[in-house]
């Protein structure tokens, strides 16, 4: 499926931004918030703890 591909790959572009500014921020916690939900639990895990 395209989110669990994204899944992989998304969450370590999207941390880069979460300086930039306070929407920034709160649309990568959305980003991840969405991911959280949509995909596996046990990649999400691994993939946030790189």
């Amino acid at each position: 499926e395209v989110v669990d591909a994204l899944s992989l790959d998304l969450p370590k572009a999207i941390v880069k931004f979460v300086g930039v500014s306070e929407e920034c921020s709160m649309i990568v916690d959305q980003i991840i918030d969405s991911l959280c939900e949509k995909c596996n639990p046990r990649d999400m895990l691994s993939i946030f703890c790189e």
